[in-house]
């Protein structure tokens, strides 16, 4: 059990980084938003161990395995050319980079309909990770919970961290 809290915990941990980038940056992320993102992480998380179960029951081990790895890998290269990357057209490019450029108000405060856009990009590791525990686990939604908790706790606590320091900073 304390190996998936432990996977669970790195599954979520750009949602830490996510939150001293924001606070860093002055953007406060309110608490109905941090719930939005960690529901839409644990729906990702849940969606993706449902098809890996699925995958499981229909592929032989050895070709799942293979198609795992490949997709693993593929995938990391895309999530980081996207979000990290400064050639990106997308709205999200260099989120860690530019916090505030998901702020589209410009109200320092991530609301609920940027929350949408913030959980999205946070979920989509989980769909890696979701596919590789729907393989190894048969209840999802406990470990969809759990991972929703830890996202919330590693966004709204880091948020408030980097805001307090930035702002002591200032001083």
């Amino acid at each position: 059990m304390w190996e998936l809290c432990l996977f669970l915990l790195l599954l979520n941990f750009d949602a830490f980084l996510t939150g001293l980038a924001f606070g860093f940056a002055g953007v406060k992320i309110t608490n109905p938003a941090c719930l939005l993102v960690a529901a839409l992480s644990a729906l990702f998380l849940a969606a993706a161990m449902g098809l890996g179960g699925w995958l499981f029951a229909w592929l032989p081990t050895e070709l799942l395995s293979r198609l795992a790895l490949v997709f693993l890998l593929l995938f990391t290269v895309y999530l980081i050319a996207k979000y990290c990357g400064h050639g990106s057209k997308s709205g999200l490019n260099g989120l860690w980079q530019r916090p505030s450029a998901l702020d589209n108000n410009a109200d320092k405060r991530i609301s609920l309909r940027e929350a949408v856009a913030l959980g999205v990009a946070l979920a989509l590791d989980s769909l890696a990770g979701g596919l590789a525990l729907g393989i190894l686990l048969d209840s999802f939604w406990l470990y969809a919970m759990l991972s929703a908790i830890f996202c919330y706790y590693l966004l709204a606590l880091a948020n408030r961290l980097g805001y307090y320091i930035a702002g002591n900073l200032q001083k």
